[in-house]
């Protein structure tokens, strides 16, 4: 059984077993205490059976899932960590090679974490990931669809594919736009999971 969590302020109180619940009351309530505080997400479902139906849009851990995507022959459900676990920061370094793919978003981030990078470790270490350009854009599928609602469009959001040493790519959520800026330049990250459909 999950652990339950208890928030009281004032005359209020809150009991969820969902730690990303409370992480999103915490941050609109004290934003500069939760900044300081570590980033954990909580997953219990490891691997999904393909006998069982995982829809576009079903809700796996109290998260949405967002696309069905395939990486090296494993089908793998995507799961959208909301808002309450996006992070911010540089991608990295200018003028380090880090070796990404345009595809596999899990790759990527362990390679940035590996050549240094603050923001992927920061992904890494709360049990998630930052999502490649394509996990991205099916992100922004999702969000056409109505699936995710609370991707910012005042801002562009870094993906976890480099463009060279001196950039790496971001997207638009807004309209979709891709583009590329320097890896020192500090913007979000929506954090991900993703869980192995096994045949």
């Amino acid at each position: 059984m999950p652990q339950e969590i208890s928030l009281s302020v004032g005359d209020s109180s809150l009991r969820t077993s969902s730690p990303a619940l409370a992480l999103q009351v915490l941050q609109h309530l004290c934003p500069s205490v939760v900044k300081e505080l570590p980033l954990f997400v909580a997953a219990t479902l490891e691997t999904i059976s393909a006998e069982g139906t995982v829809e576009i849009g079903s809700r796996i851990d109290g998260h949405v899932v967002f696309a069905r995507h395939w990486v090296d022959g494993v089908e793998y459900a995507l799961i959208d960590l909301g808002k309450a676990a996006e992070i911010e920061g540089a991608w990295g370094k200018r003028e380090q090679e880090v070796d990404t793919n345009h595809g596999d978003g899990l790759a990527n981030t362990k390679a940035m974490a590996a050549a240094g990078s603050a923001l992927a470790k920061q992904a890494i270490e709360a049990g998630a990931y930052i999502p490649s350009a394509a996990e991205c854009h099916l992100l922004m599928y999702a969000k056409q669809k109505g699936l995710v609602t609370d991707l910012r469009e005042d801002i562009r959001y870094w993906t976890s594919s480099q463009y060279s040493a001196s950039g790496a790519y971001t997207l638009d959520f807004e309209d979709g736009w891709q583009s590329r800026d320097d890896k020192n330049y500090e913007r979000p990250v929506r954090l991900v999971r993703r869980i192995p459909i096994i045949r």
